[in-house]
Order: structure tokens, then C-alpha cells, then sequence
């Protein structure tokens, strides 16, 4: 079944989400909006989200629905309830020099990460927001999109042809790339399922890798023959 089409963004819409269970649809556009609708009947839930002052590239819900993350071409985070369409936080998440072009919330929902085209990623406490508790720099170009993994494994792809996997387990504000797949050509995004890693470049290919245990960091390196095993390794 196919409902009407959901109208009332003023233009592109470059990001969409579907809340745990399905039954809210968020939408974040050029025009500096976010809205959540309802997928059952199209109606817009609440009045737009709107406090950012620059596109709206990606939207993402915390797992157990309530809070919607938003980052934007503004250079800002914003956190949203779900309930009422208002900031959960008085003050945005700032910390990026460019546009943060993804948002990504870990599966306990405790930690937020944001990718910009600074070419670096930062991690967030959801409990505590205030200021980023860390920040993942290695990539030598904008990054495109990150992606949890696993609780403990964050995935980011780049403008530098990589996608690179990094450890949250290690104690302090610079947490470590442990490895790294080399693409032939820029990568765009990345998406996991299980111990599945899809990730897909400019050219419209599709790269698919396996990893036998979903946190066995061990057998990850061992099993790919394009890793490398320490950002030392990797260049720039």
C-alpha cells in the first residue's frame, strides 16, 4: 500500500528515519527543518523542528524512541523529544569546523557520534552533552557518513576512499582506528546488519564484507587482507 506522499518541507529532503517500531517517520530538508509525521496516516505529530540555521543533513532516533538527533550544515547537533518537537538541551552540540553531514546514536543509546566534512568525527554523552568526550581524527577527507557497528565499534566511510573502524573500548578522549578497508574510489555510506558491512561508492558499486564475530576485533583484522592495523599504517 502506498499512502499519499507526505507534503510540507519547503525543499529537498535529505534525510529520512524511522523511529524504533516504526510508527514516527522524521524527515530533515534543505529547508533547515525537521518533521516527524506519521507513517500510518502522512499527518504531521508536531509543528517543525526548526532551530537550525542551515540545512539539515541527517536525522537519527535513539533506540528507545525518545530523543531524535539532527546535524546540519550549521556545524551544530541538536538533540530533539520526540514527544513534544521541542530541544531536550538548551544549547546546541558544537565542536565541528564545517557542516556535520551524519549523526549516529550507539545501541545502548548512551553515545552520539558526528561526522563532518572537517574530516572528523566527534563523540558525544548523551547524558551529558554538554561538550564532546571525543574526537576521531584519521581521514584526509570530508567524512560522509558514520554508522555504529556494534556498542564498541564505530564505522565512518570518506571522501578519502577508506572505510575505517574504530575503538570505543580505549580509555580517553582520542579513541583509536584499529583498521581500515581501502575502496577504489570515494565512499558515500555505510550500513550494517549482524556481521554484515555494506558500504557504497560514488560509481555505484556496493561493497560487501563479512566479519565472523561482531566485537572479536581480532578476527576483524585477520580477515580482511586490505586492513591496516594502527592509524600509524594508514596514510594520509
Amino acid at each position: 500500500m502506498v499512502i499519499a506522499p507526505m507534503r510540507g518541507h519547503e525543499d529537498a529532503v535529505t534525510s529520512v528515519a524511522f523511529s524504533p517500531g516504526g510508527k514516527v517517520l522524521a524527515s530533515g530538508s534543505d529547508d533547515r527543518t525537521i518533521r516527524l509525521w506519521s507513517p500510518e496516516t502522512g499527518q504531521s505529530l508536531v509543528s517543525p523542528l526548526a532551530r537550525h540555521s542551515d540545512w539539515v543533513r541527517s536525522v537519527i532516533f535513539s533506540p528507545d524512541g525518545t530523543i531524535l538527533a539532527s546535524g546540519s550544515d550549521d556545524r551544530s547537533v541538536l538533540l530533539w523529544d520526540t514527544k513534544t518537537g521541542l530541544p531536550s538541551t538548551q544549547q546546541a552540540l558544537t565542536g565541528h569546523a564545517n557542516p556535520v553531514t551524519s549523526v549516529a546514536i550507539s545501541p545502548e543509546g548512551d553515545k552520539l557520534a558526528s561526522g563532518s566534512w572537517d574530516k572528523t568525527i566527534l563523540l558525544w554523552d548523551l547524558k551529558k552533552p554538554n561538550e564532546h568526550i571525543g574526537r576521531l581524527s584519521g581521514h584526509s577527507g570530508p567524512v560522509y557518513k558514520v554508522h555504529f557497528f556494534s556498542q564498541h565499534l564505530l564505522l565512518s566511510v570518506s571522501d578519502d576512499s577508506t572505510l575505517r573502524i574504530w575503538d570505543l573500548r580505549t580509555p580517553g578522549d582520542t579513541p583509536p582506528c584499529i583498521s581500515a578497508f581501502y575502496a577504489p574510489l570515494p565512499l558515500k555510506c555505510v550500513h550494517s546488519h549482524d556481521r554484515s558491512i555494506a558500504v557504497g561508492d560514488e560509481k555505484g558499486v556496493v561493497h560487501l564484507l563479512d566479519v565472523p564475530w561482531k566485537d572479536d576485533v581480532a578476527a576483524l583484522l585477520d580477515r580482511w587482507p586490505q586492513t591496516r592495523r594502527s592509524p600509524d599504517d594508514i596514510p594520509e
